[in-house]
């Protein structure tokens, strides 16, 4: 954030900070040596610390009353900066939501604990033209909705569309039935793995942002490994010159992840 706002400072629009998931601001970690929790400070909060060339204005999204008013208790903190928190479904607030000028520009992080971020909220923010986004993409949350041995049916279906924006992702269940012992033919077993779903979630970013689209993207994985999310970055002007900026600084903090 401190290399972003640097980065556009001295440019004649308004910056924005837009947290989609904003939680109670800190996030809470267990230190298994001590037996204790600790705190440290999450996006939200260190949005706000951002001192050297700050944002204008902050935008802090939570469903939670209790982490909402958390996030109050740290706008009253800084009285000096520019902070609306929002209690609100971050769907339904993103999908209404535009830029005051068309010259501004912001930042948004969508970082959701599973599935919550619905495609259409991320192809609005593609069609503002005005947020930079990282994304984290739910990938064992996905992959446990992606049944191995029949394609998914019904509420598991339907979640599956609501997060790819269509039915791309069966497109993992591609290939020839196979025939049961009884002679009739089975559905066909999912073809494809994590790099399937994640590839074809690509092409819908792809579909949207276009070459605002970071070519890598990160995995985060648990201790054991397994990849809970993969960070992706989009840029939100579409103009060559802040792709290529946007894109050079998010690369660099990807490889340092």
């Amino acid at each position: 954030m401190d290399s972003y706002t640097t980065a556009l400072k001295n440019q004649p629009f308004q910056l924005y900070y837009i947290d989609a998931f904003a939680g109670s601001g800190k996030i809470t970690t267990r230190d298994v040596d001590k037996d204790a929790n600790e705190f440290v400070s999450g996006s939200a909060e260190r949005a706000v610390r951002v001192r050297d060339t700050p944002f204008d204005r902050l935008i802090l999204i939570d469903s939670d009353p209790k982490h909402c008013a958390r996030l109050n208790t740290l706008r009253d903190d800084n009285p000096d900066r520019d902070i609306t928190v929002v209690e609100a479904d971050s769907n339904e607030f993103l999908r209404r939501l535009s830029m005051p000028s068309r010259n501004d520009r912001g930042v948004i992080f969508l970082d959701p604990f599973a599935t919550q971020v619905d495609w259409s909220t991320v192809k609005h923010i593609g069609d503002l033209n005005a947020l930079d986004m990282w994304l984290l993409f739910p990938t064992m949350a996905v992959t446990r909705m992606l049944t191995r041995k029949r394609m998914p049916e019904g509420s598991l279906a339907e979640s599956l569309t609501r997060v790819y924006g269509d039915q791309s992702w069966q497109d993992l269940y591609r290939g020839p039935a196979q025939p049961s012992l009884f002679g009739c033919e089975q559905a066909p077993e999912r073809q494809r793995g994590v790099e399937g779903l994640l590839e074809i979630y690509r092409q819908r970013l792809e579909s949207a942002f276009g070459e605002r689209l970071l070519g890598n993207s990160r995995p985060l994985r648990n201790s054991n490994g397994g990849r809970l999310f993969e960070l992706f970055f989009c840029t939100g002007s579409p103009s060559v010159p802040a792709i290529r900026r946007s894109h050079d600084i998010a690369g660099h903090l990807l490889n340092k992840i």
